[in-house]
């Protein structure tokens, strides 16, 4: 591992102890500006895979990896129902994230809401893209937009987030 990964392993580990995080085994609460506040849940991966997928390394096979992050608390007690490709993919809550590989080419992703959000990407072989959702409420609607966002963005909102469990990880 050369010493690049190890440091963004390093900071990864620090940021995961120290950053607010809504927390789905157990405890409904999300930590955010030293206040607890009430928060939906939804089932989180391992340790060892959240930590795998904070490693930001390039997928195999000539496959593209791609990160949705759901890194708000807004609209806290919704979770978000994502759909790839038409397809169920998983289900996410504020400070989650899901990591999907995918082949390369044309992609939808959907978030579902009372408005929905989608966005269609060209994904290339061997490189980490990062979508976020983010929810907004307004006059009792729920208004779910998706939007990619560049790698340093990315990687600190995931590295601020657990990994929530995908159709992919059964």
């Amino acid at each position: 591992m050369n010493n690049s990964k190890r440091g963004i392993l390093a900071i990864t580990s620090l940021l995961a102890l120290a950053v607010p995080q809504a927390h789905a085994k157990g405890d409904n609460t999300c930590r955010y500006a030293r206040s607890h506040q009430q928060c939906v849940t939804v089932p989180l991966a391992s340790n060892s895979e959240d930590i795998t997928a904070k490693g930001f390394s390039k997928p195999n096979d000539g496959q593209a990896r791609i990160y949705i992050l759901r890194p708000s608390i807004s609209v806290r007690r919704q979770t978000s129902k994502i759909l790839f490709d038409g397809k169920p993919l998983a289900e996410i809550a504020p400070y989650t994230y899901v990591a999907i590989d995918v082949s390369p080419g044309l992609h939808c992703i959907r978030a579902l809401a009372d408005r929905e959000g989608e966005i269609q990407i060209n994904v290339l072989a061997k490189k980490l893209l990062y979508v976020e959702l983010s929810l907004s409420l307004l006059f009792n609607t729920v208004r779910a937009e998706l939007a990619v966002i560049d790698e340093q963005t990315g990687q600190l909102g995931v590295t601020r987030s657990m990994r929530a469990i995908s159709r992919f990880d059964k």
